[in-house]
């Protein structure tokens, strides 16, 4: 009789990773992008693409 019986074990469940973190950008990021635009426009008007 004890033939017949279905014997069932615990799924195993992987352990839950943590969630992201979201990215927070520090704070002189902003200035050196600036910049950077500032320069390569600076750049493209030297060379003359963007016109004088």
């Amino acid at each position: 009789m004890s033939d017949n019986v279905v014997k069932f074990r615990r799924i195993e469940k992987n352990p839950e990773k943590p969630p992201k973190k979201d990215f927070k950008a520090p704070s002189w990021l902003a200035w050196v992008v600036l910049v950077l635009v500032a320069c390569a426009i600076v750049a493209l008007q030297q060379s003359g693409v963007l016109g004088r």
